[in-house]
């Protein structure tokens, strides 16, 4: 029996040792198979994979391989996909909005008023405390001294005289503005200061180009006139000036008619 056991293992040493170079590659080539099969639980078995998944593999691989930025020169991604051209693009945007508004707020807003069934230009300009009257308009008797001292100077600290304050009657498109106006030497244009725009007495906003105004009673609109000619004559009348009281021991209570002109809402 021990006889017959060796004999036994004798011969499957034999039959699994390769004698011959084919056996060899073909030992070789079952094991190759062997490494590319995948073992599938549901049916319990070897199965290879499918010539369709090693084609999508490669085209995920040509994908990748063929995508490339043309503004940051990465090959992850396409450039419309490119985070820092988009990054760039919107702050870009950005500093163009904020140039416009700049360029918007350098702008000399005006409108139409009525003044003894004569139309006039009158400058818009929340940036100045106070509104002012035409001198060459105003009838001298009417004209009496402010409550307060109120006194102009430019930034080059050059005195501009403010004579009194003239309370009269305006009209824009209807609306009957009764308001205290203050006059100034070598003045002679009509200028809409916060204290017109911010009052009680009227109810004032913009919208869509248009200066619309009610007193309570009547309601009015107006089209409102832009200029970018900060420099022209009528408008550096009343350029970079401060107004000061005396009345507050000199303070200077900071209120400057602007460069530029803007509207309350």
């Amino acid at each position: 029996m021990a006889a017959l056991d060796l004999k036994l293992r004798e011969k499957n040493c034999v039959i699994g040792v390769p004698r011959t170079a084919n056996d060899v590659l073909a030992k070789a080539e079952a094991f190759e198979n062997a490494s590319k099969c995948h073992y599938n639980r549901n049916e319990n078995s070897f199965q290879k994979p499918s010539s369709s998944s090693n084609n999508n593999n490669n085209k995920n691989n040509n994908k990748k391989s063929n995508k490339f930025c043309e503004y940051c020169k990465k090959t992850n991604h396409n450039t419309d996909a490119c985070y820092s051209k988009k990054k760039k693009e919107k702050k870009d945007k950005a500093e163009k909005e904020k140039v416009s508004s700049i360029e918007s707020d350098r702008m000399v807003m005006k409108i139409m008023i009525d003044f003894k069934n004569k139309k006039h230009l009158a400058i818009i300009d929340s940036g100045s405390s106070i509104s002012f009257f035409p001198k060459n308009l105003i009838d001298s008797s009417k004209l009496v001294n402010s409550e307060k001292n109120v006194s102009a100077v430019s930034f080059t600290n050059d005195p501009i005289s403010i004579i009194g304050v003239y309370k009269e009657t305006i009209k824009i498109e209807n609306v009957k503005c009764k308001w205290d106006f203050y006059v100034a030497n070598n003045n002679d244009y009509f200028l809409i200061g916060f204290d017109f725009l911010s009052s009680k007495r009227f109810k004032i906003s913009t919208d869509f180009g248009l200066f619309k105004i009610s007193n309570g009673r009547t309601e009015g609109q107006t089209k409102i006139l832009r200029s970018t000619d900060i420099n022209s004559h009528d408008y550096q009348q009343f350029n970079n000036l401060i107004i000061s009281t005396d009345s507050d021991k000199k303070k200077i209570l900071n209120i400057f008619i602007s460069n530029h002109c803007v509207l309350l809402n």
